[in-house]
């Protein structure tokens, strides 16, 4: 082990973990967790190895219903279970209606009328967010968990400007005086915008750009310092140029500010470089699970090498992007309503097994750090 001289300064606290940031005699500066350096005579630091991995998200077992007119209850969401640490991109990836934002939802309690959470935890920061009451989950929503939507012209009201729309947020939250409200909201929009703040703050949100837009919500939920950002498919509504430049945009913020990322896309491009971690959800099911690289370089669940393979040769270094006409999943996605008896995906799934008709597969673990449910391997 090797002592350093360094200086200690312990951040604020928009974080629920603090970070101790080392300045290196070299220049360098590292951010530290908590019991991975101590203080040494003299003034020095000795470093513990690897920072500790502690879950700021924790669910297990989430299980969604949805009631339909005639009051039946369809399961959309079924046992999802996933940890994020802080400071940590865990990407979901699935075709639409998959159950990806019913989850993220979910998290949040912001689940539409007749949804429901029938079993499940929902822990964050220690906290259980299902027996949660909605007092306290105010407090939550927009302060350390915040949310991106992926269609900022809904999400953005018409008649105020956009400066004013974050500094509600803030003023939600911290209940300071306007004028330092509208301070802080310049300061969150000065984190997504490299210039003309008060032109962008000062405008209603039919007068910017779509990339402008989105920029704005991300400002948004960054304005009081999250732990966690949900990021529901955030660049969907945009064109190619404007899409690689907000995506660039979130890496870089997560790299600055150590915020945990919850990201969204039914476009496994998308998540290549920005997550840590992958799940796969298909019909409201996770399939697979496991590092991002990993995961894109050797796919496990034949729905997964399905997704992998219809990616345009360059879009990501998986091995599974042809040459020529891409490939596509045979089939469609079940109806929730009527699922089949075995695995959701046996229908279109060319890898079939006579056992995929009977029944679910339950969870395997191939490998260090990947999951897959899938009879292939056990399951």
């Amino acid at each position: 082990m090797a002592t350093h001289p360094v200086h200690f300064d312990l951040s604020p606290p928009p974080l629920h973990t603090a970070r101790l940031v080392c300045s290196l005699a070299s220049g360098k500066t590292l951010f530290l967790a908590p019991g991975f350096a101590e203080a040494q005579p003299g003034g020095g630091c000795l470093l513990h190895g690897r920072p500790p991995q502690a879950a700021l998200l924790r669910v297990r077992d989430l299980t969604v219903q949805l009631a339909t007119d005639t009051g039946a209850a369809i399961p959309v969401v079924e046992a999802v279970s996933f940890d994020i640490a802080a400071g940590e991109a865990v990407g979901i990836l699935g075709e639409s209606g998959c159950g990806k934002t019913t989850t993220a939802l979910a998290l949040l309690r912001l689940l539409p009328p007749g949804g429901k959470i029938v079993r499940g935890s929902i822990e964050f920061a220690g906290r259980e967010l299902v027996t949660s009451g909605e007092r306290e989950l105010e407090k939550i929503r927009g302060a350390e968990i915040s949310l991106i939507f992926q269609e900022p012209g809904i999400a953005l009201h018409p008649m105020r400007r956009v400066g004013d729309q974050v500094g509600e947020v803030i003023h939600a939250h911290r209940g300071w005086n306007w004028k330092r409200c509208r301070e802080e909201a310049a300061t969150a929009l000065a984190q997504v915008f490299s210039g003309e703040i008060s032109r962008i703050s000062e405008a209603y949100p039919h007068q910017l750009s779509g990339g402008q837009r989105q920029r704005v919500l991300i400002a948004q939920a960054l304005a009081c310092r999250p732990a966690l950002v949900i990021a529901d498919e955030p660049t969907a509504s945009l064109d190619a140029t404007t899409q690689a430049e907000i995506l660039a945009l979130i890496k870089d913020l997560k790299l600055r500010l150590g915020v945990a990322l919850l990201l969204i896309s039914h476009n496994p491009a998308i998540l290549a470089g920005l997550a840590d971690r992958i799940l796969v959800m298909y019909s409201g099911r996770v399939v697979e699970e496991g590092p991002l690289e990993r995961v894109y370089r050797a796919p496990l669940h034949p729905y997964t090498k399905g997704l992998l393979a219809s990616m345009p040769r360059g879009a990501s270094e998986s091995p599974a992007a042809g040459k020529g006409k891409l490939p596509a999943i045979s089939g469609s996605p079940p109806d929730p309503a009527r699922l089949p008896p075995g695995c959701p995906f046996e229908p279109r799934c060319p890898d079939r097994l006579a056992i995929c008709t009977t029944r679910g597969p339950a969870e395997v673990q191939p490998e260090a750090a990947r999951r897959v449910w899938c009879f292939k391997y056990g399951g």
